[in-house]
């Protein structure tokens, strides 16, 4: 039996409805995750990604949790501001991707994802390819 995560990204926005081109992406984040042990970890961790449309990271955050070693099922929120790097030129999608990971495993596993649109000053952004 492997570990397993589930979950769900709660929030996912932009700070600001419009940029300018090189400021500052900056994202209000939140989700909870379900964390479901096969062994005895007294830790585990959540990743924020976030994404530009050719998978380049724009921001990333990592978050640490703790579990209880009697105890096989633990519960974390994360709530935060994800900063991205600045803006490019053109309006994009940005995927938010949520993973976690027990310590000594060699892959994340996904939990969750969604697209936000950011909007830059004097483009259009297209429609994001999965509904917000």
């Amino acid at each position: 039996m492997t570990n397993k995560f589930t979950g769900e990204i709660t929030e996912a926005r932009s700070l600001y409805s419009l940029y300018e081109p090189r400021s500052m992406i900056q994202l209000a984040v939140a989700g909870n995750t379900k964390f479901e042990s096969q062994g005895g970890y007294v830790e585990w961790q959540t990743s924020w990604t976030a994404l530009d449309e050719q998978g380049n990271i724009l921001g990333r955050d990592e978050r640490k949790h703790g579990i209880a070693l009697w105890t096989k099922v633990d519960y974390a929120s994360d709530n935060f501001i994800l900063n991205c790097g600045q803006a490019p030129a053109n309006s994009f999608n940005l995927r938010l991707r949520l993973q976690a990971a027990a310590p000594g495993e060699s892959a994340w596993h996904f939990v969750a994802d969604v697209y936000i649109p950011i909007y830059i000053a004097g483009s259009v952004v297209t429609p994001s390819p999965i509904p917000l």
